[in-house]
């Protein structure tokens, strides 16, 4: 049981809103005292001039009842026209600004307010002018003769195709938006080959061909040009990683030789490209194609698990494939 601080009285916990800051967990007043407090707002209901009490700051009648009478309840107002009085509710009024007696009072004010420039079946005044074009008069409307800006339209045509053909002639060449520039004589900058190409698209090297591009680029993008170029690393590191030059297009050469086959099991999945004389001490024949050949990864791991790893020379390769042929090795 606990103690309503407002009426005084003594009620269930049930009856009480609950509180998580409170010691017991619940309100200090019960659940009837905190409505009547929360209805503070006494207001006088238009409708039956009643005083009742509200939590809301903007309702202002009493009950719906109420409501819907105030909103039925018609207003006194004077006809737009002849002036004589009509009934109107509020939101009637609210919904436009010209009010009718009758029929015949809205037709009258339709056509005073629509009348001149605010009718929208309004016609401007016409006007005689020339095709620009085919030089022949036709009529156009005053209100047509103005741009979206507001200045005077300098050409005006008699019908669409006119437009057109007049159009042909004033867009031609640089005056069009959409023209291309004229061609150029040019020299291929790998091939030195004379071809014609735009004006707007000649740059510093130009091709006659992607092949030819392909081919300079190769040329132009090796070493230090090359933008995965790593700056700043020794030649001692650059030989061990094997970042020296042609290494690449070497193992290529080797894969195409050996038609993307390795040469032990015939497998063409995962291949490597094996220097014979090895790459440590043989510094001569490193990117040579007759010092490589084409092997899988478990064919490749198999010789260096056997020979170890570094100082394998051609003789080794020739032992280990003839101990496979003998099936000393499987």
């Amino acid at each position: 049981m606990k103690k309503c601080k407002k009426c005084g009285i003594e009620k269930d916990y049930g009856e009480f809103y609950k509180k998580k800051n409170s010691k017991d967990g619940r309100e200090n007043k019960c659940k009837e005292c905190k409505k009547e407090d929360s209805y503070r707002h006494i207001k006088i209901c238009p409708v039956c001039k009643k005083e009742f009490k509200t939590s809301k700051i903007k309702q202002e009648h009493c009950s719906k009842s109420c409501r819907g009478i105030n909103d039925t309840k018609k207003i006194e107002i004077k006809c737009s026209v002849c002036k004589t009085k009509i009934m109107k509710t509020p939101k009637e009024i609210e919904r436009s600004k010209n009010h009718y007696c009758s029929n015949d009072c809205r037709s009258v004010g339709v056509k005073l307010n629509q009348s001149g420039r605010n009718n929208p079946n309004f016609k401007n005044k016409t006007l005689i002018v020339k095709c620009k074009n085919c030089s022949k008069d036709f009529v156009i409307l005053e209100c047509n003769l103005k741009n979206i800006n507001g200045k005077y339209k300098k050409n005006l045509y008699c019908s669409n195709k006119c437009k057109a053909l007049h159009q042909k002639i004033i867009l031609r060449n640089n005056k069009n938006p959409n023209f291309r520039n004229s061609k150029k004589v040019i020299l291929c900058s790998y091939c030195s080959k004379s071809y014609k190409k735009r004006i707007d698209k000649i740059t510093a090297n130009n091709y006659c061909s992607n092949e030819c591009k392909a081919l300079h680029q190769k040329v132009l993008l090796t070493g230090t040009n090359n933008p995965n170029y790593l700056h700043g690393l020794s030649e001692k590191i650059r030989n061990e990683r094997r970042m020296i030059d042609g290494y690449s297009h070497w193992r290529e050469q080797v894969f195409m030789r050996d038609s993307y086959k390795c040469q032990i099991c015939n497998g063409d999945r995962t291949l490597n490209a094996h220097h014979l004389n090895g790459y440590n001490w043989f510094i001569e024949g490193r990117t040579d194609i007759r010092n490589g050949v084409t092997l899988c990864v478990d064919c490749h791991n198999k010789f260096h698990n056997i020979y170890g790893r570094g100082n394998n020379t051609k003789e080794q390769f020739e032992e280990y494939i003839n101990n496979i042929k003998n099936n000393i090795i499987l």
